[in-house]
């Protein structure tokens, strides 16, 4: 079976189990469930860092699953909210500087501590769209959003690939790739909002502008954790889905993108 169609199956299959999870189960199911993935996706990533011992993983695992609880009795979203954003933003630059910046996160300690960096942040803006008014269609937005700049930029690169965007951390990705996701992204959202709510053109240029920027730092949750594996010597942070490789695989444009968009969210209906 060829990978792209063993991902066409696991897409057809992980797409409706999301829109269940988000649409028809109570918020209090839908935290438990997206807080089981991320402790999965903790899992993966202790193999990422390095920590190839299984007791040592579970127990990183089994870490985060506290943080995750703790997290959730804390007053407000604002600190996980600003500090993934100021985490991505220091991700990006880290990206952009490799080979030359795993001089700062090679320490096994640092990359551990970055994986509560990426995972935390992502829960909690999961948490916090969901529970807004009509947050279950603003996840659904977040998540077409990804889902379609990644159709995107797989085709539109194979097709038209012809500039690689960052060599070093991910050959496969193009720079007309990412210019193809991000435009079909951006007409796509101001058509959506401009039929459903009839905003003004200015609404609809900020729109499209948000999109951007939601598209261009899903690219960089999945450079970023490219550039681990890259480090570590693996293809995947494991093989639990077959075509896509681990949940950390699935989830990585998401972890960067979910803050970014809560934050928007948040501007939107002032918090």
């Amino acid at each position: 079976m060829s990978k792209l169609k063993q991902r066409t199956i696991a897409a057809a299959i992980m797409i409706p189990l999301a829109l269940i999870v988000i649409f028809l189960l109570s918020v209090n199911v839908f935290c438990l469930i997206t807080g089981v993935i991320l402790l999965v996706a903790a899992w993966e990533w202790a193999n990422i860092a390095d920590l190839s011992w299984q007791p040592l993983r579970i127990f990183y695992a089994l870490i985060t699953g506290a943080l995750l609880f703790f997290s959730s009795k804390a007053e407000g979203y604002g600190f996980f909210l600003g500090t993934g954003f100021a985490w991505w933003i220091l991700a990006v630059m880290f990206i952009l500087s490799y080979p030359e910046s795993k001089k700062a996160w090679q320490p096994k300690i640092v990359k551990l501590i970055i994986g509560w960096l990426v995972l935390i942040p992502a829960w909690q803006a999961l948490v916090f769209i969901r529970t807004r008014e009509n947050g279950a269609v603003a996840l659904l937005c977040l998540f077409s959003i990804i889902w379609i700049a990644d159709i995107a930029a797989y085709f539109f690169g194979n097709w038209f690939g012809r500039h690689k965007l960052l060599v070093q951390v991910s050959p496969g990705k193009t720079w007309q790739g990412a210019i193809a996701a991000a435009v079909i992204v951006a007409i796509g959202s101001a058509v959506v909002a401009k039929i459903a709510g009839g905003f003004s053109w200015f609404y609809l240029v900020g729109i499209s502008v948000a999109s951007v920027v939601i598209v261009a730092f899903s690219i960089a949750g999945d450079l970023l954790e490219s550039m681990f594996k890259r480090e570590r010597g693996i293809k995947d942070s494991s093989n639990i889905i077959p075509g896509h490789g681990g949940l950390l695989d699935r989830i990585d444009s998401l972890t960067a993108a979910a803050p970014v968009f809560a934050i928007f969210l948040s501007v939107l209906t002032g918090f």
